[in-house]
């Protein structure tokens, strides 16, 4: 049960409700397309969590591999920090970008957050972040199988 951020993948998941299935090609693979939406309910002791809490998208994985292609999500609802005093955020979409590079090995590729809203209750909010990941070096390492390596002369007795 993997750590994505401070939160357990597990309880990640748990956060939400998934909806229709259908079979997609993502990159001529065959991918399963699952809309997700807010579980109803949950309770909120941080920002992340409500910011989670107003999360909804489309999650692609992969039919063979079982890995996570791509995700797109917005938010449904604002997120207040202060009551909307400190910050508001309006509109957000993330985006998520996976690729397959060797046999069952998928790293990221693109990752992109916008934010827009108020902060301060007088200055407009508008970021955006894109991180493109490439050029992944692929490498052999040969090992040695001898474990402990090689040794000097021991002393044995006679038989």
């Amino acid at each position: 049960d993997p750590l994505v951020g401070p939160l357990r993948l597990s309880d990640l998941i748990g956060r939400f409700t998934f909806g229709p299935v259908e079979e997609v090609l993502a990159d001529g693979r065959p991918a399963y397309a699952l809309d997700f939406a807010p579980r109803p309910g949950l309770l909120t002791q941080s920002v992340l969590e409500r910011a989670l809490n107003a999360l909804a998208g489309r999650v692609l994985v992969d039919a063979t591999d079982l890995q996570v292609v791509s995700v797109e999500a917005r938010l449904v609802a604002p997120v207040k920090v202060g009551g909307g005093l400190a910050l508001n955020v309006r509109n957000a979409t993330i985006s998520y970008r996976a690729q397959r590079l060797a046999d069952r090995a998928w790293l990221p590729c693109v990752v992109g957050l916008r934010l827009q809203g108020r902060t301060g209750l007088l200055f407009r909010l508008d970021s955006a972040f894109r991180f493109e990941f490439s050029g992944y070096a692929r490498f052999l390492v040969d090992v040695e199988t001898d474990v402990g390596g090689r040794r000097g002369p021991s002393v044995q007795s006679a038989p």
